[in-house]
């Protein structure tokens, strides 16, 4: 696939900042902070999960869990988990890990499982013409013993509604997910237009909670788009492949 042009917002932050804006999109953003020792603290008395991640960067790399139970703190990082007996030592940690980059903290969602495995949902919007369409849907099951759904990190494509299926949601509740998820897809690629002009592609990555309610964990300006080949029709791939062309074709850029 040819290399995309460099329409790309790397900040987080920055995308989050912007998506909150919109009253509607707010509902599905989890609160978002800069990652300090007093935040930490303060997110940590908010919600039973917290995740610790790069501002910039994706992959899935270098994502952390936190949590604290009967006074200790659980760390899950990779396919390890550890306990710590003070926030010092989690603080340590995180900044070892961090090598002076800023991070953010995410308030942790207790995303819908299959077979004990976290998945969630990447959405895929292309602008390839003087509208932004929502070109594709996928669910991303994390491997065992991981937290991120990411390839790299192993994580496996699956159908949405098999996976919906397999997570016990129902026919009626799942068609339901799919139309959510278009829409959702579709006021992200508006509202972020707004500031960032350029942009013509996006992958949101959103969870689902027990309730079926969508969150967004972050939305990437240059996705990629391999997990659709696994897709049963192969022609969800190729419509996403044609618009990709089309976008970074000089000729047909505005």
């Amino acid at each position: 696939m040819p290399k995309s042009p460099p329409y790309a917002v790397a900040s987080k932050m920055d995308k989050t900042v912007a998506l909150l804006t919109d009253w509607q999109i707010r509902k599905s953003i989890p609160e978002t902070r800069p990652f300090s020792p007093p935040n930490l603290s303060i997110m940590l008395s908010l919600y039973p999960e917290v995740y610790v991640k790069p501002d910039e960067g994706g992959g899935g790399a270098r994502v952390v869990s936190v949590s604290k139970r009967d006074g200790q703190f659980a760390v899950h990082y990779r396919t390890r988990k550890t306990a710590f007996q003070t926030q010092e030592q989690v603080t340590g940690f995180l900044q070892r890990l961090a090598r002076g980059d800023l991070f953010l903290l995410q308030r942790g969602i207790a995303v819908l499982q299959i077979d004990g495995m976290p998945f969630d949902v990447r959405v895929c919007v292309q602008k390839p013409g003087h509208e932004w369409l929502v070109t594709g849907l996928i669910a991303k099951v994390a491997a065992p013993g991981r937290i991120v759904t990411n390839r790299c990190s192993g994580g496996k494509p699956l159908a949405l509604e098999d996976a919906l299926h397999k997570a016990g949601v129902s026919g009626e509740d799942a068609a339901g997910v799919r139309q959510r998820m278009a829409v959702l897809g579709r006021r992200v690629a508006l509202v972020l237009e707004i500031k960032y002009p350029a942009l013509r592609e996006l992958g949101l990555d959103v969870g689902l909670d027990r309730k079926v309610h969508p969150w967004i964990f972050e939305v990437n300006t240059q996705p990629r788009y391999k997990n659709f080949l696994q897709l049963p029709d192969k022609e969800i791939y190729r419509q996403i492949d044609e618009y990709h062309r089309k976008i970074i074709s000089p000729i047909n850029l505005d």
